[in-house]
Parts: C-alpha cells; sequence; structure tokens
C-alpha cells in the first residue's frame, strides 16, 4: 500500500506530473479504509485531468465522499467511479451524482457503470441531465434503470444538446421504451451513439437476427440518426472553462 499513499500524497500536493490516474483493485476493508484520503487528496487538486476509482471498493459512503470533494473542481475531465456497487443506497448515490454535474464545469466523461442505483437514483441524475451544459459522455450500464428512468431521458434527448455518447446497456428497458428513446434521438443535434441490449435475454437467437432491439446494438449517426433534424442549437461543449494544457502528461497505474 506504499505505492497509494505515495500517490495520494502527489495528488494532494497538486505534483504537475500526475495528470492521470487510474487506481488498483482494493478489496472492501482498504476500499473503506482509503476513500476518505482518496477524498481528500482530490479536495485541492487542480492537475488530475483523469481518474479511474472503478472497482474500489468504495461503497456508498466512499462513493458520495469522492463525488462531494469534486464539487469545485476545474480540471478533471475523466471521471470511472463504476463497480463500487452502492444497490442498498442507490438513490443516495444518484443525489450525489446530480449535485456533481449540477456544480461541476469540467467534467466531460462519466462512467458509473455497474452500481445497480435503481430507478430512483438513476432518475435523479436523469434530470439534472437536462440542463448539463459540460458532459459529452456517460455510462450507465448495468444499472437496473427502468420506466421512470427512461421517461425522464426521454425529455434529456429532447433537450440535452451536448452529450454525444450515451451507454444504457442491461439496464430494465422494454423494447417499446428503446424505441421511443431511438425515436427522440433522430431528433437531437449531438447525440451521435447509443448503446442499448436486449431487455428479453430468453428470445430464440433467430429472433434475434431479426429484430435489433433485442440484440445489443450501437446506434451511429450515419446509421438510424442520417435523417434526423438539422441541428439548430450549437454544442457548447467546448470552452465553457479557459484553462491551459500541460505539454506532458503522465498516466499512474498502481500496481501492488
Amino acid at each position: 500500500m506504499a505505492n497509494l499513499f505515495i500517490i495520494l500524497q502527489g495528488v494532494y500536493q497538486n505534483d504537475m506530473r500526475i495528470t492521470d490516474v487510474k487506481f488498483p483493485y482494493l478489496n472492501q476493508f482498504d476500499g473503506v479504509r482509503f476513500s476518505q484520503a482518496i477524498a481528500q487528496s482530490l479536495t485541492n487538486n487542480y492537475t488530475l485531468r483523469s481518474l479511474d476509482l472503478s472497482e474500489c471498493h468504495l461503497g456508498r459512503a466512499g462513493s458520495i465522499l469522492v463525488l462531494n470533494a469534486l464539487h469545485t473542481n476545474t480540471t478533471l475531465e475523466t471521471l470511472n467511479i463504476g463497480k463500487n456497487i452502492v444497490s442498498e443506497h442507490g438513490e443516495e448515490f444518484g443525489d450525489a451524482v446530480a449535485r456533481l454535474l449540477r456544480s461541476n464545469t469540467t467534467l466531460e466523461t462519466l462512467n458509473i457503470e455497474a452500481n445497480i442505483i435503481g430507478d430512483d437514483g438513476g432518475d435523479l441524475i436523469a434530470h439534472e441531465l437536462k440542463t448539463n451544459t459540460t458532459l459529452t459522455s456517460i455510462n450507465l450500464r448495468y444499472n437496473n434503470l427502468g420506466v421512470q428512468f427512461s421517461e425522464t431521458l426521454v425529455d434529456v434527448i429532447n433537450t440535452n444538446t451536448t452529450l454525444t455518447e450515451l451507454d444504457l446497456i442491461e439496464n430494465n428497458l422494454e423494447p417499446s421504451v428503446q424505441e421511443e428513446l431511438v425515436r427522440a434521438v433522430k431528433s437531437n443535434s449531438t447525440l451521435t451513439q447509443l448503446r442499448l441490449i436486449p431487455f428479453n435475454h430468453t428470445v430464440d437467437p433467430r429472433q434475434r437476427m431479426q429484430t435489433p432491439f433485442l440484440i445489443e446494438k450501437i446506434y451511429e449517426i450515419d446509421d438510424i440518426l442520417k435523417d434526423r433534424k438539422p441541428a439548430s442549437t450549437l454544442s457548447v461543449k467546448s470552452a465553457l472553462v479557459s484553462r491551459p494544457r500541460q505539454t506532458s502528461s503522465h498516466r499512474v497505474n498502481l500496481l501492488f
């Protein structure tokens, strides 16, 4: 664990060499133990561009500590906090993500896959995506999202002008709901990739070949999106915040 402390110290002290960090797999004990230290290191950091905390067993409390620490961060562009399983507290986690999206102005890519946040947690996030103007990609796969979330998501697709990639693989979205989402995408001027997967996994393989909504499919702009309406609103993804880029960066992978 010595390497972990060294990196945490570097993040806390804004070591300019540390811009891209992937933390290692942590067992349940260590995830909870170090989540507070990780959050504290992030509080005043202005060097990180990318942070990967997937499979770190942060749990509900640890994940929320990390999310809260990033509220005033002005440099982080990519965050992966997926596979930390917060299922019993999905709504609380969803609220923390929503508050982060409301306050942070630089985050562009967010991965919260496989946290099993449920419909209520997902709905809170979806509501915030209606007005978010920085996020371009969000991974929501394996989160047990259903009807309530999908109804709000249709509104998101109809109003959001910055999101370009949306991953909904392995959620409780029935084929009719998936079709409604695809129809909404046709009127969206910026979304170029929508990932969906079967709702019914018992369908005969031959039927899967004939029914696109029953197989995993990535909808690209040159596929179903080519006939959508012309863009009427310009994407504001680019320079909401002006900040200097470093001439060189180092990816840090912690190994034990």
